[in-house]
């Protein structure tokens, strides 16, 4: 038997897509920050210009050894530690996406998963992407009965499961 495809990967990819192109670095800065104080993995990202007060409790010679190495570069607009022979190193990036454990897919499941408020702006785009993707033949149907679900809140095209979505809609047009 087929293994069925999760109709939520159009959706998280569709997102991780409206993140690479909508949002700039100083915008996914704080989303990344807040995804990773609530797994409590210590990989926070700064920008450069908290550097003092990231490195105020650090003696000078501690600072030398954290910064001193090819991964590190003043001009740079974000900062982030990494583990290195065993000691924490200070690295920097240019952009946010060149930080070795930032990930857009992470952002777009966390937002998803919250329901953020911050991808009210694409359910229009993901209501009509939905239907692109998923109805062919019967999109005008299929659009008329989404439409009316959405309306009086039974569904919800952006933290709602597309799978489930899609059976119910399939089950009212047919």
């Amino acid at each position: 038997m087929a293994k069925e495809i999760d109709i939520n990967t159009y959706k998280h990819e569709f997102i991780v897509d409206r993140l690479k192109m909508d949002f700039n670095d100083n915008e996914l800065m704080p989303i990344w920050n807040e995804i990773d104080s609530t797994r409590g993995c210590s990989k926070p990202i700064y920008q450069m210009g908290e550097l003092n007060y990231i490195l105020r409790n650090d003696t000078p010679s501690d600072i030398v050894r954290m910064t001193n190495h090819r991964g590190f570069d003043l001009n740079h607009f974000f900062i982030y530690w990494l583990d290195s022979d065993k000691r924490e190193k200070l690295y920097s990036a240019l952009v946010i996406e060149n930080i070795p454990y930032f990930s857009f897919e992470d952002i777009a499941s966390y937002l998803i998963n919250t329901k953020s408020k911050k991808l009210l702006v694409y359910e229009n785009e993901l209501r009509d992407y939905f239907l692109s993707e998923l109805f062919l033949s019967d999109k005008d149907d299929a659009k008329k009965v989404l439409d009316s679900l959405m309306a009086f809140g039974m569904v919800d095209i952006i933290g709602g499961d597309w799978n489930k979505i899609y059976g119910l809609i399939q089950k009212l047009i047919h």
